[in-house]
């Protein structure tokens, strides 16, 4: 397969590529105070984030965090920020996820998420399937909880 033109497009030519493609893996196309958000499914996130890579040029994964939603149900979003190094397009993309069930590691697509995934486990518990090394980066192995969930208490009594 080609890759597809890349001079001249803009972040929304790359979201209508994408949703395209993969119509059923795509939730949905949001602009959030300018930035171009990709809801996608958990299931598929690892076809998508390879098709924006090697197909649409967005070869540059400069983070992967989670946000915590305690009050809704799925409880976390894993955030992916892509970008073009050969463009000036960046993309987020999107996954809700349940307490207790995992996101597909994209540590063989980007080499760069083996260390934001392992932070996203030790700050906030969300799992990453296939992960090569999927232990606590900043936490000691026996610390129990995840400081950047919203129920983690703030200060503890002495």
């Amino acid at each position: 397969m080609k890759k597809e033109k890349i001079k001249g497009r803009t972040v929304e030519d790359v979201a209508n590529a994408l949703k395209k493609h993969f119509p059923s893996a795509i939730e949905s196309i949001k602009v959030i105070t300018k930035d171009t958000v990709i809801f996608a499914k958990r299931e598929d996130i690892k076809k998508v984030l390879a098709y924006l890579k090697e197909k649409l040029g967005l070869n540059y994964l400069f983070s992967i965090t989670a946000v915590d939603y305690p009050e809704r149900l799925p409880r976390f979003d894993v955030v992916y920020h892509l970008r073009s190094l050969k463009e000036d397009i960046q993309l987020t993309v999107k996954v809700p996820v349940e307490e207790g069930k995992s996101v597909d590691s994209v540590c063989d697509i980007f080499m760069s998420a083996n260390w934001f995934e392992r932070e996203a486990y030790d700050m906030l518990g969300v799992q990453f399937k296939g992960h090569p090394d999927l232990t606590r980066i900043y936490m000691p192995d026996d610390f129990d909880g995840h400081p950047l969930r919203k129920e983690f208490p703030l200060y503890t009594e002495e």
